[in-house]
């Protein structure tokens, strides 16, 4: 077979979550898996997702629980599909509804798959493993009564360094030093759209970064 006749999926996943949640309403996610128009036939996926503990009371979408499996100990979602044709798509969702507030992070997951990579492999029933990362997100849960609010705060900070990364307070002319700017989020909520601008003196010359 010539390199024309080797077949490539195009498959991919997403997590989908809303941005924030109140305390005490339902919150609804979904995992999304996509198998292109353009791509072949993939078999016996396979979607692992580690959930955060405030996960262990999470309910099913009814349509797909037959395809879910949760570990409650673990708060493990485990999806099993045994076959997603090109062009199909498949949602499945889950729901919490979060008694505390607070920012809440979701780890990445994995997806395994196997596919025919030639004609010849479908004939022998040979297939090859394929596989994806479910990208992680971040939410957060608020609480109207708490009267901590989930606001972002912003630390900045500077330092002067010498060429071996020690700090220095002062310099001499023509001498070289690296000028750092660390910024840290110590809020509750995550802060977005960030825009910094550092204006150097004009005898100053930037020579990377």
């Amino acid at each position: 077979y010539s390199e024309e006749d080797v077949a490539c999926p195009l498959f991919s996943a997403k997590l989908v979550a809303p941005q924030s949640i109140e305390v005490g309403d339902v919150g609804v996610f979904k995992i999304v898996l996509q198998n292109s128009g353009s791509s072949i036939s993939v078999y016996d996926i396979e979607c692992v997702l580690a959930l955060p503990d405030i996960f262990h009371d999470i309910q099913l979408a009814e349509v797909a629980q037959h395809l879910f499996e949760i570990d409650k100990g673990t708060t493990t979602i485990s999806i099993k599909v045994g076959e997603m044709s090109k062009g199909e798509t498949l949602n499945f969702e889950f729901e919490l509804i979060p008694q505390e507030q607070g920012t809440v992070k979701i780890p990445p997951g994995a997806i395994d798959y196997e596919y025919f990579r030639t004609e010849s492999d479908f004939d022998d029933d040979i297939k090859t493993q394929g596989e994806e990362q479910l990208e992680g997100l971040f939410f957060e849960i608020h609480d109207p009564k708490n009267p901590d609010k989930m606001v972002p705060v912003i630390n900045m900070n500077r330092r002067y360094l010498n060429q071996n990364g020690q700090d220095i307070h002062n310099t001499k002319i023509g001498e070289n030093f690296i000028y750092e700017l660390s910024i840290v989020n110590v809020g509750m909520s995550a802060a977005k759209s960030i825009s910094l601008q550092v204006v150097f003196p004009a005898h100053l010359r930037l020579l990377e970064g």
